[in-house]
């Protein structure tokens, strides 16, 4: 009888040590899987180009206000964090960053003025802005302007630019 119960106790021990195994792969197989999973799920700079940009005939300089560069950025089917604008004048370039949340970024106002914080516009929106190139240093009109989307830390490279800024007066 003794000899009975021993093979009995090797296969439970084996059916359970195999058990033990399916349940460790099944932990990391779902660990892995979540992951992977949250990996997928976010916006890659690959995801950007189209979806970041500006609105071409709403970018203009008004030299006799202040030296104000107005500029309008569209979003399309995409979410990012910020936006690294750079505008470019007299072979000096400065770049400022506009958040997805309200924030107050040096220089930079919306373009109805009613209020000193900026956001980035929702998905599939627009939004317009009036960058003070004076306050901001510069003496001459602009050269250029790009936006490069930011996901996370990563700044992606530019999805947008603009060379030949025309005056407001000529979309008026």
């Amino acid at each position: 009888m003794k000899k009975g119960v021993r093979g009995l106790s090797t296969v439970v021990a084996t059916l359970l040590l195999i058990l033990l195994a399916m349940a460790l792969v099944g932990i990391v197989w779902a660990v892995v899987t979540n992951l992977i999973e949250k990996e997928v799920e976010k916006t890659s700079c690959l995801d950007t180009i189209g979806e970041v940009g500006f609105t071409h005939q709403y970018v203009c300089y008004n030299a006799s206000n202040g030296s104000e560069l107005r500029f309008a950025i569209s979003i399309g089917e995409v979410n990012i964090d910020a936006a690294v604008i750079s505008v470019s004048a007299e072979g000096t370039t400065k770049g400022f960053k506009i958040l997805a949340e309200n924030s107050t970024v040096s220089y930079v106002i919306p373009f109805n003025r009613n209020y000193a914080e900026v956001a980035l516009p929702a998905q599939n929106g627009g939004l317009s802005y009036l960058y003070n190139m004076s306050s901001a240093g510069f003496t001459g009109r602009p050269d250029s302007i790009q936006i490069s989307p930011q996901i996370g830390e990563n700044v992606c490279d530019a999805t947008d630019m603009i060379t030949e800024i025309v005056n407001c007066y000529a979309l008026d």
